[in-house]
């Protein structure tokens, strides 16, 4: 298995990896009496601070010119006074 060691545990980056993957949903199960069959992947459920934290990230990677700028205004100003 990938990211297994020796003794068969995963190493942090792993753990991590998979924490932010969150837990797989399996497709709903298809009726077999109807004549209209779905077939999906699934899907993986993030847990909520792992969505959180993309939510962050993508806002920072669109936005760091201003959050930067902002922030070194302000430092300044305080050290200013």
């Amino acid at each position: 298995m990938e990211g297994d060691n020796v003794t068969g545990k995963k190493n942090f980056t792993d753990r991590i990896r998979d924490w932010y993957r969150g837990t797989y949903v399996p497709p709903p199960p298809n009726d077999p009496y109807s004549q209209i069959v779905f077939i999906g992947p699934g899907r993986y459920e993030q847990p909520r601070l792992a969505k959180i934290l993309g939510v962050l990230g993508r806002f920072w990677l669109k936005h760091w010119q201003w959050i930067v700028g902002t922030v070194v205004a302000v430092v300044t100003a305080w050290a200013l006074k």
